[in-house]
């Protein structure tokens, strides 16, 4: 193992609760500053963002994306209709466009990301909550189902967390993902049953879809 290797392992410890504060920054302030490829053939990125330097893993936010891929040639991030290429030397590149929509949803490594219209969703989570209809009243769960629909999520997804809180309830599981919405913040869900994704990122068109990072 080298020196920089050796380095770069142990500032993991260090870095890693700073991840986090780099979601609400442009990605115009981020520079890749180092690759950890680890024993398992998967790779760590050191980034220097406006709050410092943190550690990013596959999977993780990124400013207003979600971290898509990480290689030697760089950290792919993916946001709604675009994906960009953080290299270790020079500026972004923009690769292929990602996904739109749920029906189109971007996964990697059982990551899915997509994006909607917020104020469309809101409609949705509103109308959600309305009283059940009969045949709903049966079913206990049902603002659960109606979550998933409103999210445009394959029938038989199971919603675990949102946001990294577990919710106990189909009520409380919609309050969540309202709450999320209405403050403009990227949706995280932990599922189960989708099939090709346990976890998704939902953002809103009209912040993360523009043609400047």
């Amino acid at each position: 193992m080298g020196v920089l290797h050796r380095y770069l392992l142990a500032l993991i410890a260090g870095l890693a609760v700073a991840g986090a504060a780099a979601q609400s920054a442009g990605l115009q302030g981020h520079r890749l500053a180092g690759l950890i490829e680890v024993d398992d053939g998967r790779w760590i990125a050191l980034v220097e963002t406006p709050d410092g330097q943190a550690v990013f893993r596959l999977g993780d936010p990124m400013a207003d994306g979600v971290i898509e891929d990480i290689g030697s040639d760089g950290v792919i991030v993916a946001r709604a209709g675009q994906r960009l290429l953080l290299p270790l030397e020079g500026d972004l590149v923009a690769l292929a466009s990602a996904a739109p929509s749920s029906d189109a949803m971007v996964v990697h490594d059982r990551v899915g990301m997509y994006a909607v219209d917020y104020d469309a969703l809101r409609d949705r989570l509103r109308e959600a909550g309305a009283p059940p209809d009969k045949d709903e009243a049966r079913n206990p769960d049902y603002l659960s189902e109606r979550l998933r629909a409103a999210l445009e999520l394959p029938v038989g997804t199971r919603i675990v967390s949102i946001n990294q809180r577990e919710p106990a309830s189909g009520q409380e599981a919609l309050l969540l993902a309202t709450s999320v919405i209405n403050s403009g913040r990227t949706l995280n869900l932990t599922v189960s049953g989708h099939g090709s994704a346990d976890q998704i990122y939902v953002s809103d068109t009209a912040h993360s879809g523009g043609s400047t990072p």
